[in-house]
Order: C-alpha cells, then structure tokens, then sequence
C-alpha cells in the first residue's frame, strides 16, 4: 500500500513537471557539482580566490534561491552561463544540447566604443534593401526603448571575459544583435539633438565573415615599417585538429614563411610597428616565430604549469623559443599596437616581448588576458551541459601569471568620437610620434 502511494505521489509531480525539465533538487545538484569540480579543475580558481574574491560555493549556493524562477531547461542553462561568466576566464564555454532563444538581428551599422558612447562607423547594407538612416558619428541611446546602457550590463553578465575591458568589449559586442525585427533606434546626431527611427536587420554580419589571414606589411614613412599580424591561427582548423603534434611545423610552413619574409623585409627600418589589434591567437608556434624574430635565440617564451594525477598544480616549467633555422631578426625601436581583442597565444606573445625585449611601447588598450589550454572539464550530472575552462596556468617569462592581467599599454588610447567621424586611427597615430 505504501509502495503505491509514492508510485502515485511521483507520477503526480512528474506530471506537473514541464517536458524536458529538471526538478529544483536536480538543478541545485548541478549548482553545487559545477562549483566543486570547478574548484578542482579550473587552473585558475586559486588565483581567483586570492586576487577576485571568487567564492565557487558561495556563488552557487546564491544563485540557488533564483531557481524558483527557472521556467524551463533554457532557463537553468542561462543560469549556469552566469556562474561561468563570474569565473573570467575569458576561454570558459558552455554547451548545451537544448536550444536558447539568443537575438540574432544584426544591428546595420558598425560601432566604435568611446567615452561619449558607441559611435556608428559604418551603416551596413540591410536585408530589405532600405538604407537605415543612421549618420556617421551618431551615438546610439537605446534600442526599442532599452538604454544601451542596460542592454551592455545585461549582456556582461553572460559574457566569458578575463579582465573588465574585455568583458566590456565583448558585451558591447553581443549587444549589437536583436531579438525583433526591425527595431527602433534612438541616436544623438553631432548637433546634439536626438532622432529615433526603425531600421530593418543588416543583411550581413561583418563578424562571421572568415577571419582575414594576409599579413599586412609595408612602410609607413621612411625607416618606419608597419607589419599586422591578424590571427595565429592555422587556416583549415579540421587539418590541424587531426595531425599529430609533430606534423604541425608543417602545416604552418607558409605562414612561417610570410612571417619570415615579413620580418626580412623591415629588418633595414629604424622601428616596427607591429599591429596585433583584433588577434584572437590561435597557435603558440606562430607566437614563437614571432618572438624569435624579435628576441635572441634562447630567450623563454612562457612557463607552464599542470594539474598533476595528486590534485596538486606543478611548479611552472620554463619553455624556450622552438623554431627551425635561423629567422631573420629585427633589432630596431619596437612599438606594438594592442586592443582587448588581442588575445590567448597573442597574449603569450605580448607578455613575452613586454617581459624581455628592450626597447618595446605598448600602445592602444590592455589585452584580453587569458591564456591556458582551454578543454571540456564538467558534464552536469541531470541537464547534462557541459562546461570548459583553463587546464593550464601560464606564465611570463619573469614568473607572473598572464591570465586576468594581459598586457597594459605604456601609451593608453582611447578613441574619440571625432576620431570616428575623421576616419582617424588615433592607436596608429600615437605609434607614429613615439618613433625616435
């Protein structure tokens, strides 16, 4: 009789429970897994703990009482996006088998961040053919009423970044997308006064263009060489999954070459500037050739530092620049223009050069800060999403960890709203008046 009854008790709660949805318990039970194997996992959450007061418990136990809120499974996994969000680590990920309803409306125009607020750049082609009545240099307010202050806050909050300006930078970007179609935009115009109108979606998205891999290298002015550098990733990411370690000095053979006659080229110049805005990174090896040919020979490139089979983080082992030949190396005044889009083995390469080179400027933003071996480390037990996050602690060559601190520039830029409406690259330009 009493077996029944609690047959009769589940199949009640199991028939108020929503198709596909976890129970409270379930989701707490999730919480409280991701917080203990993320302490255990997570390269970082020492270092968080000391230097971010990141509580892993803590936080999962005061997201628990937001539960009662959770309407379906789409709701719990944006929950367990938050609490990734909170660890920055700008590699951290979240996968889910489910399916979220995230804006996909791509704003018409490009924007720059200044201190007067996103700036349009450029207004992009839309879907119906109607060109949005955007003006260069205007400043967007809101969309659909929402103040785009708010609209950025939001979007931060799920926004895996591994310092605040890159968090900042990549909210703004995740807010230039809507949920509706078309939307209603309120913009101040350079005279002061304020318009809103309605503009349909672009008709493209710029960021899901492929990612440009040409170097760009010429001269600036006379003893003045400028070389941008915009990705070290390898270019057929399936090939470079497949091979085997030893086989990847190969596959990079044509990058190393264009680095290699880049590098030839600017090595008769008095100062470089290298451009590394917007390198995401990609392979260590390409940040090595880089390096070698900026650095002596058996300069370190970085430090590393495991998780060994005890639990306990190994004492970081130094590694020295890995490159075949001899690269040509340019020994003149170096200036490097960086942004919070620099960013993983970008970073390796920046914190190396800042740690040894000796006459070397930063300019521009500080980088994005993170670095470490990124992989999948936590499948949650019920909803079954899957979160990953650094493996792996990395170090400059003077001993001090890269992730959360990036590289600051020695010549902070911030870009001006007249500088957009000019058509101005005022990083560049401040890059220029520091060659000797």
């Amino acid at each position: 009789m009493r077996t029944g009854l609690l047959l009769l008790v589940a199949g009640s709660l199991a028939a108020q429970q929503p198709p596909g949805m976890l129970t409270r318990e379930q989701m707490q039970a999730d919480l409280r897994q991701l917080a203990a194997e993320t302490a255990r996992e997570w390269a970082y959450a020492e270092d968080r703990r000391r230097n971010a007061a990141l509580d892993l418990p803590a936080l999962a136990q005061a997201m628990i009482p937001r539960l009662d809120a959770v309407q379906d499974p789409a709701g719990f996994a944006g929950l367990v996006r938050e609490f990734v969000a909170a660890l920055q680590d700008g590699h951290a990920f979240v996968t889910w088998s489910g399916s979220e309803r995230l804006p996909f409306h791509r704003w018409p125009v490009t924007v720059v961040d200044t201190p007067d607020g996103l700036v349009v750049d450029t207004v992009l082609p839309t879907w119906t053919g109607a060109v949005a009545p955007f003006l260069r240099g205007d400043v967007v307010l809101a969309v659909d009423g929402t103040p785009l202050a708010e609209r950025i806050a939001a979007a931060a909050r799920h926004t895996n970044a591994s310092t605040a300006a890159a968090r900042r930078a990549w909210a703004v970007r995740d807010s230039l997308f809507n949920a509706a179609d078309p939307a209603r935009y309120t913009v101040r115009r350079a005279d002061g006064s304020e318009a809103t109108f309605t503009a349909a979606a672009a008709a493209h998205h710029p960021e899901a263009r492929a990612v440009e891999r040409r170097l760009e290298s010429r001269r600036l002015a006379a003893g003045v060489a400028y070389l941008r550098i915009p990705t070290f990733a390898h270019a057929d990411a399936k090939a470079w999954a497949a091979a085997r370690p030893a086989e990847r000095p190969t596959l990079l053979a044509n990058d190393i070459a264009a680095l290699r006659a880049a590098f030839a080229d600017a090595r008769s110049s008095r100062a470089l500037v290298l451009d590394l805005r917007g390198n995401g990174g990609g392979t260590d090896l390409l940040g090595m050739e880089v390096a070698a040919c900026l650095l002596p020979s058996d300069s370190i490139y970085y430090g590393l530092s495991s998780r060994g089979f005890l639990g306990g983080w190994s004492r970081p082992v130094f590694h020295r620049l890995r490159v075949a030949g001899e690269p040509p190396r340019f020994a003149g005044q170096l200036l490097v223009l960086v942004d919070e889009g620099a960013f993983s083995t970008t970073d390796n390469l920046c914190r190396c050069l800042d740690d040894l080179h000796p006459d070397v400027t930063f300019v521009g933003r500080p980088t994005g800060g993170g670095t470490g071996a990124p992989r999948a480390c936590v499948t949650l037990r019920h909803s079954r999403i899957v979160v990953g996050f650094c493996t792996m602690r990395v170090y400059g060559p003077k001993g001090e960890l890269i992730e959360g601190r990036g590289t600051t520039p020695d010549v902070p830029v911030v870009p001006t709203r007249a500088d957009v409406v000019a058509g101005r690259d005022p990083d560049l330009a401040a890059a220029l008046r520091l060659v000797r």
